[in-house]
């Protein structure tokens, strides 16, 4: 009788939907840093590729971002249509303290960031 295999992989630290053509990502943890971006990336750029031009980065949840998921936002935005919503205050303190927090599309909610896809 064969054995069966088990996965011990760890769980997802992000999970994604499409919708309407736009890409929602959202997370299943409280940090947003090199794991949760490495997923994120991999998500965008190499399960997706071209599947979805838009993108909606739910921070619901999200307490603490580091740099390399700063970068992966201000790199996704460069080449994507980016919206991020639902930032906490500390995630938003840390995007001004870096500069960056303007040159980010930051909304309240996914239904303002999927409404404003669609207007002129």
């Amino acid at each position: 009788m064969p054995r069966e295999q088990k996965d011990f992989s760890p769980p997802s630290r992000v999970f994604y939907e499409i919708t309407e053509g736009i890409l929602i990502i959202r997370f299943r943890s409280s940090n947003f840093a090199l794991p949760e971006a490495s997923e994120v990336r991999d998500i965008i750029y190499d399960r997706l590729k071209s599947m979805a031009r838009n993108v909606i980065i739910n921070l619901n949840g999200v307490n603490y971002i580091d740099s390399t998921a700063i970068s992966l936002l201000v790199r996704v935005s460069n080449e994507m249509g980016l919206r991020i919503v639902n930032v906490s205050e500390n995630v938003a303190s840390i995007l001004r303290k870096m500069k960056i927090h303007d040159l980010l599309y930051i909304l309240g909610s996914e239904f303002e960031a999927r409404k404003s896809y669609f207007e002129p």
